[in-house]
């Protein structure tokens, strides 16, 4: 019936097999089907299968835009996972000041693990670049589909 909660709660239990077989091709399918009828936290892991390339052929270019697009949405789990990429370099170029800006924005939406995430970066950032982040960081604001 096109109800994407629910799609996104199906594509969980083949994700994690809650009540049947693990069928990670399953999972894809209806974490995108729910991600493209903008159900924020299957974007999130839609995004998250397609960088690994569990379940669906690995596109790292197709991933990253999945994660922002939920991070851009304000889901904090999608923030942490592209301060973790920016950071580490990870499927992105290393970009230290990204970094920085989602995890501020992470904070600003009240994710725990972000002050923790800021104060590491923060060592490795000039003053200029910090204030780069910060207003960029402030300038944002959750954006729903």
């Amino acid at each position: 019936m096109g109800f994407a909660p629910a799609q996104n709660n199906l594509a969980a239990m083949y994700e994690k097999g809650m009540g049947v077989p693990v069928n990670l091709l399953e999972a894809a399918r209806w974490y995108q089907t729910a991600a493209e009828a903008g159900f924020v936290q299957a974007q999130h892991s839609f995004g998250e299968m397609l960088l690994d390339g569990r379940g669906v052929e690995k596109d790292t270019m197709g991933g990253v835009s999945w994660v922002e697009r939920a991070a851009n949405q304000g889901h904090k789990s999608a923030c942490v996972h592209l301060v973790q990429m920016y950071w580490e370099g990870a499927d992105v170029p290393r970009e230290p000041i990204k970094a920085l800006v989602w995890a501020i924005r992470a904070e600003t939406l009240g994710e725990p693990e972000a002050p923790r995430l800021q104060k590491r970066i923060l060592s490795a950032l000039s003053t200029r670049e910090i204030d780069l982040a910060n207003k960029t960081a402030h300038q944002w604001q959750p954006k729903r589909e």
